[in-house]
C-alpha cells in the first residue's frame, strides 16, 4: 500500500460527508436496505429474486461444517422440529437472505428465502454453535430444521431494540451510542469464542474470487490480504447497528453467518465499510441527517475500537481493499459502481 499520513489514512476509513439534503423517514427506510434489513413489516415468501451464483457455500465452509458441527455438541440438538413449529403468518423481521419467526415465547426460528444454498444456515448455526458454546456472546442454538423445503435455524429470541432504531430516536446520543458499540464489538474481537472458526483470510479469498472486478483488481487484493497479519481474534463479520440488541442486560449481537477468526482489523474494517456515508448515499436519495449522523457515529465507534483494541489506523486502512473486494461478491447492486471505483483507486 503507498505511504499516506495518519491523516490522511483517518481520512480513507472515514469519508466526507456527502451533500446535506432532508426527508428523514425516506432515508431511514433506505438506509436500511443499506445494512442488510427491512423494517418489521408483512413479505411475501420468495418475493425477492433469486442470489446471484456466487452465493454459494465454499469448500472450506462446507469442510467446517462437516468438520466442526458434531463437536458442537450435535447430540443436543433437536433437528426434527418441523412438524412441531407452528409459524405464524407474518415474520417479526426479515433480511435479504431469510426471514425470522416468533416460536413460542423465547425462540425464533430463522428461515431461508427460496434460492438461497441451503447450507448458508448450516454454516450459520455451526458458527453460533461454536460462539455460544464458549461464551454468551451468540445466541443459543436449538436445531436446524425444514419448513416446505427452506432451511431453518431454530434459536434463542433476543428481545430488545436494534441499536439502529436507539439511535435514530436519540440522534444527539449516536456518539455515546457508538462508543457502547464499539465496547461490544472490542469484546467480541478479544473472546476466545472463535478458536474453532474460519480463518478469515481463506473466508475473504474465496469471496474476492467471484467479486465483481477484473482479474487484476481481484489479485491485487488477495495478493494485499495475504500480506497483512494473521490472528485470532473471534470476528463477528457482519458487526453493524442492525444486529446489535440493546437489552435489558446490555448489548448483544445476532446474525452470526460470517464469522471467522483473524486479525481484528479485518473486522474494524468490515464494519466500517458498512457504515461509510458515502453508502449511505448511494442509496439515500436525500442524505440529510443521515449522512451526518453515520458519519458521526462511525468516527466516535473508530476512535473508541481503536482505543479498546490496540489496532491502529494503518493496519485497519490496509485491510480495506480486500475487505471492499469481498463486498462485491454479496450481490449488493445499490453499491458495485461505488465500490469498484474504491477499488480502482486503491489499486491504481
Amino acid at each position: 500500500m503507498r505511504s499516506r499520513s495518519p491523516e490522511a489514512l483517518l481520512a480513507l476509513i472515514l469519508p466526507p460527508i456527502p451533500a446535506a439534503a432532508n426527508s428523514r423517514s425516506k432515508a431511514w427506510r433506505q438506509l436500511q436496505r443499506l445494512l442488510f434489513c427491512q423494517p418489521n413489516r408483512a413479505a411475501r415468501i420468495g418475493s425477492t429474486g433469486a442470489p446471484p451464483p456466487e452465493w454459494c457455500v465454499s469448500h472450506q465452509q462446507h469442510h467446517f461444517i462437516s468438520t466442526h458441527l458434531a463437536g458442537y455438541g450435535w447430540a443436543d440438538y433437536d433437528c426434527s422440529m418441523t412438524a412441531a413449529i407452528d409459524l405464524p403468518a407474518d415474520p417479526i423481521a426479515f433480511g435479504r437472505t431469510a426471514e425470522v419467526f416468533a416460536v413460542g415465547d423465547d425462540r425464533v426460528l430463522k428461515l431461508l428465502k427460496p434460492g438461497f444454498d441451503p447450507r448458508m444456515l448450516s454454516v450459520e448455526f455451526a458458527k453460533t454453535a461454536a460462539v455460544h458454546s464458549a461464551s454468551e456472546l451468540a445466541p443459543a442454538v436449538y436445531g436446524l430444521v425444514d419448513v416446505d423445503g427452506r432451511q431453518g435455524v431454530l434459536m434463542e429470541r433476543v428481545f430488545g431494540v436494534s441499536m439502529l432504531d436507539s439511535i435514530m430516536s436519540r440522534e444527539d446520543k449516536a456518539a455515546g451510542q457508538a462508543v457502547v458499540f464499539a465496547d461490544l464489538h472490542g469484546e467480541i474481537l478479544g473472546s476466545p469464542s472463535g478458536k474453532d472458526l474460519p480463518d478469515v483470510k481463506e473466508f475473504m479469498a474465496h469471496k474476492i474470487d467471484h467479486a465483481d472486478l477484473p482479474s487484476t483488481q481481484r489479485r491485487s487484493a488477495k495478493d494485499q490480504m495475504m500480506g497483512l497479519p494473521n490472528g485470532e481474534a473471534t470476528l463477528h463479520g457482519d458487526f453493524h447497528p442492525l444486529n446489535v440488541l440493546i437489552t435489558s442486560n446490555g448489548p448483544r449481537a445476532i446474525d452470526w453467518g460470517e464469522a471467522s477468526r483473524g486479525d481484528l482489523a479485518a473486522d474494524i474494517a468490515r464494519t466500517l465499510v458498512l457504515l461509510t456515508p458515502e453508502s449511505a448515499a448511494e442509496v439515500v436519495t436525500h442524505p440529510g441527517s443521515i449522512a451526518s449522523l453515520v458519519s458521526t457515529f462511525a468516527d466516535a465507534y473508530v476512535m473508541r475500537c481503536l482505543q479498546v483494541t490496540g489496532a491502529t489506523i494503518e493496519t485497519v486502512a490496509a485491510w480495506r481493499l480486500p475487505v471492499i473486494a469481498a463486498r462485491l461478491s454479496e450481490g449488493i447492486t445499490e453499491q458495485v459502481e461505488l465500490l469498484q471505483a474504491e477499488v480502482a483507486q486503491l489499486t491504481a
